[in-house]
């Protein structure tokens, strides 16, 4: 690991979105599944099912048994097509939406080297209802995105399972010299995804922009990690970004 490494995340954020339990479940099945295709660090991850620690189960219907099993919660009442039914289903629908966690079944693993990986999804009901998937890199691992075309790979698996309103790749380090007091909701990173092609009207040439097959577009800020030694490379983006509203949220 390198002396300097950073603490990247990979996150995908949406507002109010309805999910059944079981759409929910289908669509951490195939994030789980891409982001292994994409490198075996991802394969092995577990959960807690009440005091359990449950290893993830590579087909299917033993995933969504697990998972089905984790997301229940007796003292909540769920919505079924059936309205006298508020017990949990698969078809089941909650408003503050469905969460779960994929961690590293080590227990030796600690922050500085496990691979955290969340889905807090199917949310509705109110405007403000946010949801989101992360990816957490610890500086172990960092060294993944170093990689454009393996970065650009985990972005494309957030965008197109989870179709987001905005993604964005960043370390901590990053954020903490652009954004100290966390003004911006969306956090500025050096790849981005807009669902809202907005932003290419002031980004100029302060970054690279690509129009993608969902109508939105990918900024990519040309740094290699470790971000945070070449912050001012990403000043001007990210403040013009920033005064135009477009990381508001």
């Amino acid at each position: 690991m390198k002396k300097d490494a950073e603490h990247i995340l990979i996150g995908a954020y949406w507002h109010e979105r309805k999910l059944t339990a079981r759409e929910f479940i289908g669509a951490c099945y195939r994030f789980l599944n891409a982001l292994k295709a994409i490198s075996p660090i991802f394969s092995n991850r577990c959960t807690v099912v009440g005091d359990r620690v449950v290893m993830i189960p590579d087909d299917l219907a033993s995933f969504e048994r697990v998972i089905a099993e984790r997301l229940v919660n007796p003292d909540y009442l769920y919505i079924n097509p059936d309205p006298a039914n508020d017990s949990f289903t698969l078809d089941s629908t909650i408003s503050s939406g469905f969460i779960v966690s994929f961690s590293d079944p080590d227990p030796q693993a600690t922050r500085e080297t496990a691979i955290s990986i969340r889905a807090m999804a199917g949310s509705f009901g109110s405007p403000q209802s946010t949801a989101s998937a992360l990816i957490e890199l610890p500086p172990l691992h960092a060294s993944l995105v170093e990689n454009a075309q393996t970065a650009r790979k985990l972005l494309d698996v957030l965008i197109d399972i989870w179709r987001p309103e905005f993604a964005t790749i960043y370390s901590r380090e990053l954020v903490r010299l652009l954004d100290p007091e966390r003004k911006n909701r969306r956090t500025f990173g050096a790849l981005m995804y807009f669902a809202d092609t907005g932003p290419v009207g002031v980004i100029g040439d302060t970054a690279v922009v690509e129009t993608v097959g969902s109508g939105g577009i990918v900024v990519r800020i040309p740094a290699s990690p470790p971000w945070a030694e070449s912050v001012d490379k990403f000043r001007t983006c990210f403040e013009r970004l920033s005064s135009a509203s477009f990381l508001k949220g």
